[in-house]
């Protein structure tokens, strides 16, 4: 009994047990018709036509020359921002990255460039106590007040004098 070899076992040019020739046919199936009632000419039809777009690609508008007022209000929005990002007031909280620094990291701007705010900028009686401090001594542990422990309820007691209730009515 021969294992393997041209045209036998399991798989290789034989096709298994019941032999069925060479190559595979691109239908399954003993016939070459193709599935679901097709006829080859209706497949190839079907690759020829072009599919419709949708939704219908009618003209869109054409942009129009901003005028003088739109750009005014751009570079006023623009300075705005920028003025912000490079002020103290502009806080970014620092987060642990998992990704790996890319090459085009090196153009964004560093947090090191941020201007910081400084304890003598601010006038602390304007600011509440907690967060002043939490601000400039993030290191300081907070005084944590033990919250008073609630009492548990139980539901199959709240069950059952709802239902005296319901019956004295």
């Amino acid at each position: 009994m021969s294992r393997g070899g041209r045209g036998g076992g399991r798989g290789g040019f034989g096709g298994g047990r019941g032999g069925g020739g060479g190559g595979k046919s691109m239908f399954a199936g003993s016939s070459n018709a193709p599935p679901m009632g097709l006829s080859f000419a209706d497949i190839q039809a079907m690759s020829r036509e072009a599919t419709a777009l949708y939704p219908p690609m009618d003209p869109l508008p054409s942009l129009t020359e901003y005028t003088p007022d739109e750009k005014t209000i751009s570079d006023l929005q623009t300075g705005f921002i920028t003025r912000m990002r490079k002020s103290p007031y502009y806080i970014v909280e620092t987060t642990k990255s998992t990704e790996l620094p890319r090459y085009s990291d090196k153009y964004r701007p560093s947090p090191a460039s941020q201007p910081t705010l400084k304890r003598s900028d601010l006038h602390q009686p304007f600011f509440p106590q907690e967060i002043f401090e939490g601000y400039f001594n993030p290191k300081k542990k907070r005084k944590i007040t033990k919250s008073t422990s609630k009492k548990k309820l139980n539901l199959n007691e709240m069950a059952e004098d709802g239902d005296d209730q319901v019956r004295a009515c």
